[in-house]
């Protein structure tokens, strides 16, 4: 019996989910672009002056928050372990893909643990990379993301991950 639950088995925790999503972003895209062109901001940070657009506009879909509503959310302590988990996670992934323009993390809270722990628990490191080749192609194309049934050709993938 053993045997056949090698390899499709996982051991799984009751975590608590925190009610945000952790986005980092290491390029200006998507609502970010918006929010920066309107007012220079990216949740409520003041970013420099001459920033250029990385990516297609696209139909909002979040709400993004300032550092400042997710400490009062989740509190001062859980924020600032957040905020550090999520950059530590980005940084690691940087250093090995191609282009990660942004993501988004999903975080809980493990109260099974002295002290409780911030773990990451959802949504790690999404195609970001190859969405915004595809958004870059699409574009090129005159297609908008909204539009259905568009297909990124296969060279354009191989292409990519030889790089």
């Amino acid at each position: 019996m053993t045997s056949q639950l090698q390899r499709r088995s996982m051991v799984v925790k009751h975590l608590y989910v925190f009610p945000i999503e952790s986005i980092v972003r290491g390029y200006v895209t998507g609502s970010a672009w918006s929010s920066y062109q309107k007012n220079g901001t990216v949740c409520g940070i003041a970013l420099p002056t001459g920033l250029q657009d990385t990516k297609a506009e696209v139909g909002g879909k979040d709400e993004n928050i300032s550092p400042a509503e997710v400490a009062r959310i989740v509190g001062q302590v859980y924020a600032d372990q957040i905020q550090k988990l999520s950059l530590e996670i980005y940084e690691k992934a940087d250093a090995y893909a191609i282009i990660i323009a942004d993501t988004k993390f999903e975080i809980g809270l493990d109260e099974s643990t002295t002290p409780t722990a911030v773990v990451l628990i959802n949504e790690v490191l999404t195609a970001a990379a190859f969405g915004v080749l595809k958004r870059m192609r699409l574009a090129d194309e005159g297609w908008s993301e909204a539009q259905e049934g568009v297909e990124m050709p296969d060279d354009v993938g191989l292409k990519t991950m030889e790089q």
